[in-house]
């Protein structure tokens, strides 16, 4: 941001960097290189793309075309050293507790690895949630779960708000090519009852699934939806005991799950060191798993 015409980066937010020399270097760099001009950057260096690009996991970064030059990226460089970029990544990863505000880690990129990378840490409880996870969803896929009459699912209704409604959201309808299930899907987050009562509409509750997604399972707009679903799902039941088999759970507050009336065996944890905007990869994609299956998962 430094380098660019319309920075609006402030230091302020970082106090240990306010007086650091390269500061007042680096903001040297960005007025030389603005008044440079990109046009002149490319003439002068036949080689800039090669220079500025870099090539990781199948993708392409180029940074050719920014306020850059070999001076100004090394001095960059030599700020992110000195401000300990390097060992910040590694606490993160590491799973530190690097979420100061709520003194917790924030080791999302635990979830993105495969089953024999995962820190020792967390291993155990993550292995033993996804395995119950891919349980059931096999199970609901190949038509061994039942409803309370004795049909197979074929609707899945998700619902949750923010980071348990919008990734599973996304995923699911971007990958639609690759569902290897049967099953019809809808999202339900907004506290509107329109919105729950048009995704009711056109559900059977003989063969409708809920998967109530919500971390501290207090949401007001994720509960206000879960029961007029359930209070839907009884009517037609004729008994509370329909939900063990038409309701599904996840989340970190497994007593609260419980008392809505969601069996315990149906709920899958997820856990305080997820936040919502990352947790797809948790078990908040349940949705994503009955879609996709396993491996499309994976």
């Amino acid at each position: 941001n430094i380098l660019m015409p319309s920075a609006s980066f402030e230091f302020s937010a970082i106090p240990a960097l306010l007086n650091h020399p390269l500061v007042e270097r680096l903001q040297a760099h960005q007025q030389r290189l603005v008044a440079t001009g990109l046009s002149s950057l490319f003439a002068q260096d036949s080689q800039r793309f090669e220079t500025f690009s870099a090539t990781a996991a199948g993708l392409l970064m180029d940074f050719s075309k920014n306020h850059l030059d070999a001076a100004a990226l090394a001095d960059l460089l030599t700020l992110a050293r000195e401000a300990g970029l390097k060992e910040g990544i590694a606490a993160l990863l590491d799973g530190q507790p690097v979420n100061h505000t709520e003194h917790r880690m924030a080791l999302h990129t635990a979830l993105r690895l495969r089953d024999d990378e995962l820190p020792a840490s967390v291993a155990a409880d993550v292995l033993a949630t996804r395995r119950r996870m891919f349980d059931a969803v096999e199970k609901i896929q190949s038509g061994e779960w039942r409803g309370y009459s004795g049909k197979a699912i074929d609707t899945v209704v998700n619902i949750g708000v923010g980071g348990s409604d919008l990734g599973p959201n996304m995923a699911v309808d971007a990958l639609q090519s690759f569902h290897t299930g049967a099953q019809r899907f809808h999202f339900v987050s907004n506290i509107d009852p329109t919105h729950i009562s048009r995704t009711l509409a056109v559900c059977d509750p003989e063969t409708t699934l809920f998967i109530v997604a919500s971390k501290t399972f207090t949401t007001l707009e994720t509960l206000a939806n879960a029961n007029a679903a359930r209070q839907w799902l009884v009517e037609h039941a004729g008994s509370a005991s329909a939900t063990t088999h038409h309701f599904v759970g996840v989340s970190a507050n497994v007593a609260e799950t419980t008392r809505f009336g969601i069996a315990p065996e149906n709920v899958f944890p997820m856990w305080d060191w997820v936040g919502g905007r990352y947790s797809l990869w948790s078990s908040i994609g349940m949705s994503i798993a009955l879609a996709l299956g396993e491996n499309g998962f994976r």
